[in-house]
């Protein structure tokens, strides 16, 4: 399969040419993907599909790979450090989000003192917003970093390496000549037939598929992507620096496909569609759910929608072929807020959308922040407000954290708010998120006036504890949605929530 680069050859290696330049070592590529803070135990949560759909399309080119989930185990750092040095592959990758970067510099730097000789390439959203900025600093010890989607482009990077060729040509990448600059070569045009690429291998990670859903009503779920883009501005969001604005769809045949594939292959029984917003384009669900029903796939599934986004004809449908809970961006209860994250939603089409899904028995979940540009604790307090009064079942709410190649960071930045452009890279603790719990305090929140990071830390915890300890909320979780497995992985997660909302 061709790739676009600025220049030489497009054109993927030949099997027999990487062949020829193997050395002693067996495995040509391990993918990982990091905690943010290493040995915290095994988690709930679902696959990172980056990792496994790059797994997956360099198997197809010929290529042996395995990956490491870290993060989904919890993985002590030195346990990770020891399975990469036992493995020892020839390329060994990173997905890195913004708050990894600490992780991947310490397992580097450790790496490095080792006698690992294997070639080190980063990607994931961090370096699409950032490009050169990390291999610009004297400790990072990486060689390649790869930005946008790399599928292709990172498939010609290992063959091109493999085979000892040289790789400056190779689009998405970023790189050091010799003279030390730090090059960014332009980026590859957008995979427009998403149908043509495999689907991500779980058994790449191996044997046991650990993924579950804390809210699951199975004991194994993982996700799929219909789409790639999205056409909204909401200035908190990053994702359209990955996938881009114009919005691609896989075939609902392509997509059903994969569903088959992981029911008779790994037994999932329990999908969550990680689309951005799901129902953004009704005729294509309209044609998924022609297409399950021509083939009577019967499953559990989830998925995100706007409140915008959704008719009571279409949520019947989708409930009758499997939907069993939706999840929304709310973010704020206070419509300046709304309209200046450029969320382009209503209070009023928020609280039809959960009416409906309580109408026909949907669950759902909301989503919310705090910390918000221009946001005061009394805005704050109508976002408690607003999610106290809708028939919700799960809520997530955290401080707004402004991540590079963002409106929000841009605008912390114009206006004083946050005050150090790469608080990423600062040593002290960068929060990380446990599904119903607010995040622990970050450099990157806002300091805004009268509603400072503490604070909003504080409100979140009280958020929390607001709505989850009411009779109200027991019983929605407990009667009106009851689940065995979602009963039982909530007992064991009660300690540390009341350890978090009942604190001070």
């Amino acid at each position: 399969m061709n790739i676009h680069a600025p220049s030489g050859s497009t054109v993927p290696l030949a099997g027999a040419e990487i062949d020829a330049a193997l050395s002693a070592h067996s495995l040509d590529v391990l993918l990982v993907y990091l905690p943010v803070d290493f040995g915290c135990g095994r988690s709930f949560g679902l696959p990172p599909l980056g990792v496994f759909s790059l797994g997956s399309s360099l198997v197809a080119a010929g290529l042996s790979v395995q990956v490491i989930d870290a993060n989904i185990y919890g993985l002590p750092f030195e346990e990770v450090l020891d399975r990469i040095l036992k493995l020892q592959p020839r390329i060994l990758g990173f997905s890195i989000l913004t708050p990894h970067v600490r992780a991947l510099t310490r397992l580097v730097g450790a790496l490095r003192q080792t006698e690992f000789g294997g070639t080190i390439v980063c990607g994931g959203a961090h370096f699409n917003d950032t490009k050169a900025e990390y291999l610009g600093y004297p400790f990072a010890a990486i060689d390649y970093a790869m930005y946008g989607e790399c599928e292709h482009p990172f498939t010609l990077l290992v063959q091109r390496l493999l085979a000892g060729q040289a790789v400056d040509d190779v689009p998405n990448l970023i790189f050091r000549r010799p003279d030390g600059e730090i090059a960014v070569n332009p980026q590859s045009l957008f995979i427009d037939d998403l149908d043509s690429l495999p689907f991500p291998d779980f058994s790449l990670g191996g044997t046991e598929i650990p993924y579950e859903m804390i809210y699951g009503r199975r004991r194994r779920a993982v996700s799929i992507m219909c789409s790639r883009g999205c056409p909204y501005l909401c200035t908190f969001c990053d994702v359209y620096s990955v996938w881009g604005r114009k919005v691609r769809n896989r075939s609902a045949a392509n997509v059903c496909d994969e569903i088959e594939m992981l029911r008779d292959r790994f037994g999932i029984q329990e999908i969550f569609f990680r689309d951005s917003t799901f129902t953004l384009n009704y005729k294509w669900v309209n044609s998924l759910l022609d297409e399950m029903e021509r083939r009577k796939i019967e499953i559990i599934w989830h998925c995100n929608a706007r409140v915008d986004r959704i008719t009571p004809e279409l949520l019947a449908r989708m409930k009758k072929n499997g939907l069993t809970c939706m999840s929304f961006g709310v973010e704020s209860g206070d419509e300046e807020i709304l309209d200046r994250v450029l969320k382009n939603i209503s209070i009023e089409q928020v609280e039809k959308a959960f009416a409906l899904c309580e109408t026909l028995g949907i669950q759902t979940t909301a989503y919310f922040m705090a910390g918000n540009p221009g946001e005061t604790a009394e805005a704050a307090r109508k976002t408690m407000d607003l999610a106290l009064r809708l028939p919700v079942t799960f809520v997530d709410v955290g401080p707004t954290v402004a991540y590079p190649g963002t409106e929000t960071y841009r605008q912390g930045l114009a206006d004083g708010t946050l005050a150090d452009p790469q608080w990423y890279m600062r040593d002290i603790d960068m929060g990380q998120a446990i599904k119903g719990t607010a995040r622990l305090a970050s450099p990157g929140q806002l300091n805004l006036p009268g509603f400072p990071p503490e604070a909003q830390f504080a409100f979140c915890r009280e958020f929390l504890r607001r709505f989850y300890l009411r009779p109200s909320a027991a019983w929605r979780i407990l009667v009106r949605h009851f689940s065995w497995p979602v009963l039982v992985r909530s007992l064991g997660f009660v300690p540390a929530f009341l350890r978090l909302v009942l604190k001070g």
